[in-house]
């Protein structure tokens, strides 16, 4: 999963994007944040060369927080042709991921 820290790296891999795109808003410290990350991890693998899988931590990048209108985390939001299209706050289990996930593709 790639970690997303500055603008320029947005723009490319998130608008520019010819796949969707899993985004994960995430702050230091933050319980269901650590906890859905080795099932974004295993997800990404699953859906390698169909999704793209990224992390925003607030910490290296808050003013993409503020853009996308983030208050929760950990916060996953679905981008197609670099928009927004869905997003959904908190962890939940695989399964449910991986549902909410295809639903969106």
């Amino acid at each position: 999963m790639r970690s997303l820290n500055v603008d320029a790296t947005w723009k490319g891999d998130v608008i520019g994007s010819e796949l969707p795109v899993i985004v994960k808003f995430t702050g230091p410290g933050c319980p269901p944040c650590m906890m859905l990350q080795p099932i974004l991890e295993e997800l990404a693998a699953e859906f390698a060369g169909r999704v793209n899988f990224v992390l925003s931590d607030i910490q290296h990048a808050p003013e993409m927080f503020d853009t996308h209108g983030v208050v929760g985390v950990p916060t996953l939001m679905v981008f197609k042709g670099g928009q927004p299209v869905a997003q959904r706050v908190g962890a939940a289990p695989k399964p449910t991921i991986r549902t909410w996930i295809e639903e969106r593709l």
